[in-house]
């Protein structure tokens, strides 16, 4: 659903948020409009956002244009941004939430979904970032919030290529940050430890109690999320568990934490893929 027929909110901010059909993208798209942002949103499936808009539209007034759009294709991004373009409208928060993963023996897993991987976990961060961050600069203002995961900070065995691609994501986004640091544009990676959010039935996870979909975990880590890129934070870990997390491998010999995360990960196989 296109809000054709309606004219834009000329004094609300306007934010681009991937993966926005469910999950974290979902409920920070939520959080945005509940914070008087009008949205872009971006995923797969136009009906599930279709849906989105029309809830955003009718609680919190937010303009919200739906661009369906598959990031793991080689055009995808450039489509999306050039669907973002023809509303005239200027981005001034960017969330790069869409991703996805694959759980299983290396050799075994499928080389197709490895590439998309590796085009919606990387290229399109960096396509996207790349479109709209020269924009906020010139303005002095705008925000980029990337999702990167408690998984950037250790390698993963069973899940190689997963993992490496949001280690790339925490470097890229703290190296913008500091880089921008006296511009008036935040770059802040957000990073979740384990989030039920379907992901891990997705990503080939068996199931167990902590991949169930926890909706109050999930709206907590959006919040702080959105919190977090507001307010120009570099990193953001939310609860406990996923400080000591990021703490832990920085403490401990890397040997050993990659061979816990291999022992992890094979507890939890059962093969797939998610987007």
């Amino acid at each position: 659903m296109s809000p054709e027929g309606r004219t834009a909110g000329a004094d609300r901010p306007l934010a681009l948020v991937t993966g926005a059909s469910a999950g974290l993208g979902l409920e920070m798209a939520r959080v945005l409009a509940q914070r008087g942002w009008d949205l872009v949103v971006t995923a797969r499936s136009p009906a599930p956002l279709d849906a989105l808009a029309q809830e955003l539209d009718e609680t919190c007034g937010a303009w919200v244009f739906v661009s369906a759009r598959d990031l793991s294709h080689p055009d995808g991004p450039d489509r999306l941004i050039a669907d973002v373009e023809a509303t005239g409208r200027v981005v001034q928060g960017l969330v790069n939430n869409a991703g996805f993963g694959q759980l299983g023996s290396y050799p075994d897993l499928d080389p197709d979904a490895e590439r998309r991987m590796l085009r919606v976990n990387v290229d399109a961060v960096v396509r996207l970032t790349r479109a709209f961050l020269p924009g906020m600069l010139e303005r002095g203002r705008g925000w980029v919030l990337n999702v990167g995961s408690t998984a950037s900070f250790v390698p993963g065995p069973r899940m190689a290529t997963y993992y490496a691609t949001k280690a790339f994501v925490l470097s890229y986004s703290e190296a913008l940050h500091e880089e921008l640091r006296a511009s008036g544009v935040g770059v802040t990676c957000l990073l979740p430890g384990p989030t039920p959010t379907g992901f891990q039935e997705r990503a080939g996870v068996v199931a167990h109690r902590r991949a169930r979909p926890d909706r109050e975990r999930v709206r907590a880590v959006a919040r702080a999320g959105v919190d977090g890129a507001l307010a120009g934070r570099r990193r953001v870990v939310v609860g406990w568990r996923d400080r000591l997390a990021a703490l832990l491998p920085r403490a401990l010999p890397r040997d050993w934490v990659t061979a816990v995360v291999r022992r992890h990960q094979e507890g939890r196989m059962g093969g797939g893929e998610s987007a």
